[in-house]
């Protein structure tokens, strides 16, 4: 019953992952989208499908979210949207820490995310989650470290996902009783599947520094 459940929310993420790829797709034939443009739209939405996967199937949080139920189709879907607008903020610090990536694509990041949001009528929500995530790695992260942002990201998510039921009382819950390095572990295997979506497009492109 649970593993059921869990697939049927991966194909929710599916469905809308294919009618977003379709949907740029179509844009790129048309001349709007660079190929260049397009090669990063996917990475980013295969990356947040494989995320989605991830955390709802396999990673320590999967048995969790069964327990306390997963949303429905809208959920999932909202969550899917997350997820990508999330790793949206993920490459508005790539475009800053390299400035090759930005002349490779022939944009800067703002031009860059404001053309994925004309097609997809997602830019309402990447511009909530950029301001939202910003404030948070220049507070808690000092402006050095996206840890702080990605665990709240991720926590968002979880709550997004099961339809609010997923609260910061059920993170606790699930971190009680574990030790410091089992906690980081657990959080670092997200931070490492984040930041390979990104190095793995970098280091096709032949771009050598640092995502972060």
């Amino acid at each position: 019953m649970l593993r059921r459940r869990s697939k049927e929310v991966i194909s929710v993420s599916k469905r809308a992952e294919g009618s977003l790829l379709k949907l740029l797709g179509e844009t790129h034939k048309g001349g709007v989208i660079s190929t260049e443009s397009m090669m990063v739209y996917i990475n980013i939405i295969t990356g947040a499908s494989m995320l989605f996967n991830y955390i709802v199937s396999r990673s320590s949080f999967a048995k969790h979210l069964a327990r306390i139920g997963l949303g429905d189709s809208d959920a999932a879907t909202f969550a899917f949207f997350y997820m990508i607008c999330s790793i949206f903020w993920d490459y508005s610090v790539a475009f800053r820490s390299d400035a090759a990536l930005g002349e490779r694509i022939g944009k800067d990041f703002s031009e860059f995310a404001a053309d994925f949001s004309q097609v997809t009528d997602l830019g309402d929500m990447i511009h909530q989650v950029l301001e939202f995530s910003e404030a948070i790695y220049q507070t808690d992260g000092g402006g050095i470290d996206f840890r702080p942002v990605m665990d709240q990201q991720t926590a968002v998510f979880l709550q997004t996902i099961t339809d609010g039921r997923f609260t910061a009382a059920h993170l606790d819950a699930h971190l009680r009783g574990r030790g410091f390095a089992e906690r980081f572990a657990l959080a670092g295997t997200i931070y490492r599947e984040r930041l390979r979506i990104i190095r793995t497009l970098k280091t096709a492109w032949g771009l050598e520094r640092p995502v972060f």
